[in-house]
């Protein structure tokens, strides 16, 4: 995307304008080098480049340090927690949210779970290449019965679990400016986070 957003520019002369979300700073850059090379030039060349936080923008200035960077958060609808309906579920739960891959972390809030008493269940809702992996995780570690993982869950389901749950993890190892937390606070509960990325400018 953007090598194409570079090229319609130049031979439009429209200005460039890029928009960091994460993967694009913290991943793809190391995957090559023909996608470090992408991301300096797309940096070199906006007019203004944005990013969902503040410690997203310095890890994009590590590649080129001289753009016009704006912060712009991650919008939620907050009119969707008007939606009070709770998730049926018999025992208290820990609910956590996200696509199954390394930088989310839910095998470190998995390990983490053998050490919480009986009484409180883990919730993990969404699928990714990291989610059979987790499945194999919960069974070695004989948690089956108090760590659920639920698939792939609609807008509303979601909803419902952020209003049932006790409160809300994100074990994330990276994590630019994740708009599960505004969202479990929107639902008026209690987060528990990382200590990485943008994480600390959205809580402490």
């Amino acid at each position: 995307n953007g090598l194409f957003a570079m090229l319609t520019s130049k031979h439009t002369n429209v200005p460039l304008i890029t928009s960091l979300h994460g993967n694009d700073v913290q991943q793809f850059p190391h995957n090559s080098i023909v996608q470090r090379h992408i991301l300096i030039s797309a940096l070199k060349h906006s007019k203004i480049v944005t990013a969902n936080s503040k410690a997203l923008l310095e890890q994009a200035r590590e590649f080129y340090s001289n753009f016009n960077g704006v912060v712009i958060p991650s919008p939620i609808e907050m009119e969707d927690f008007d939606f009070k309906e709770k998730y049926e579920y018999t025992i208290p739960y820990i609910f956590s949210v996200g696509r199954f891959e390394y930088k989310k972390g839910f095998d470190v809030l998995i390990k983490s779970f053998q050490y919480v008493p009986e009484g409180l269940n883990l919730l993990i809702a969404g699928r990714g290449s990291d989610f059979k992996k987790c499945q194999e995780l919960i069974k070695s570690l004989k948690l089956e019965h108090r760590v659920k993982l639920l698939g792939y869950q609609s807008r509303i389901d979601i909803l419902k679990l952020y209003n049932g749950c006790e409160f809300f993890v994100l074990p994330a190892r990276h994590a630019p400016c994740d708009r599960t937390l505004l969202e479990a606070m929107s639902a008026n509960k209690a987060v528990i986070a990382s200590n990485v990325d943008g994480v600390p400018e959205i809580i402490k």
